[in-house]
């Protein structure tokens, strides 16, 4: 079934699904989205942008999978910017999108695809592959809950394994850092775990944030396409991912 609600494209920011979460909104367009769902039933939906640098995305500048929101609060801060609480129901896929003054999307509900039964012992083998490397991490981060590690444990569905580990990844600028040599010797970077909810409809406690600091005038790029996500001359801080 498809359905039409605002829309906002996000920049250098990429959101799952049942999380509470916010984040700054500046752009005029997105501001008149905030404020049509305000009006309306508060649902949004938030799709990222592909190139970082682009200020006034189309349709084709974004990537066709986002979710669905809906808005909490609105906090009005400083020089016409907002800071926005969301909690993410679902993914959605982009069936059409229009510009009249903000975003206009038209979407449906787009579950994540289940693994055939062909790939079953693959994806069984990752699954041991993930736990293995999750109880080698228990050994340099402790401070992990008993409640957390036995859901790690308990959990069998790729997907849900896959999310229910993910936490924040931040890049911050530090201007005592004048090179990215240290990244010759460490290439992987993994976030703390989080928590999960005490019950129906709650939300887990987040895990720590793991912050790679970086010279200022960095680029981060994402490895596949190439397609800037944030430039560290202009950005203190960036969240590469969003758990």
């Amino acid at each position: 079934m498809n359905i039409q609600m605002p829309a906002i494209a996000l920049r250098g920011l990429v959101l799952f699904p049942e999380n509470l979460i916010s984040f700054d909104v500046g752009r005029d367009k997105s501001i008149k989205a905030i404020d049509a769902a305000m009006k309306g039933d508060r649902q949004i939906y938030l799709v990222p942008q592909m190139d970082f640098e682009m200020e006034d995305p189309k349709a084709e500048d974004l990537y066709d999978v986002g979710v669905v929101a809906e808005v909490r609060q609105v906090l009005k801060l400083h020089d016409n910017v907002i800071k926005v609480l969301v909690e993410t129901q679902y993914r959605a896929k982009t069936k059409e999108i229009a510009d009249d003054g903000y975003l206009q999307a038209v979407v449906e509900k787009y579950p994540v695809r289940k693994v055939g039964s062909q790939k079953a012992d693959k994806i069984e083998a990752l699954i041991r592959t993930i736990k293995d490397s999750f109880d080698r991490y228990l050994t340099v981060s402790p401070k992990i809950s008993k409640e957390v590690i036995g859901n790690v444990f308990l959990i069998d569905e790729a997907n849900e394994l896959c999310e229910y580990i993910a936490s924040n990844i931040v890049f911050k600028v530090d201007d005592n850092l004048s090179t990215l040599s240290d990244f010759r010797y460490k290439r992987k970077y993994k976030a703390q775990n989080g928590e999960n909810g005490r019950g129906s409809r709650c939300n887990g406690k987040r895990g720590e944030d793991l912050i790679i600091k970086v010279p200022r005038g960095t680029v981060i790029r994402e490895e596949e396409t190439g397609l800037v996500m944030a430039d560290m001359s202009i950005e203190e801080t960036f969240i590469a991912a969003k758990g």
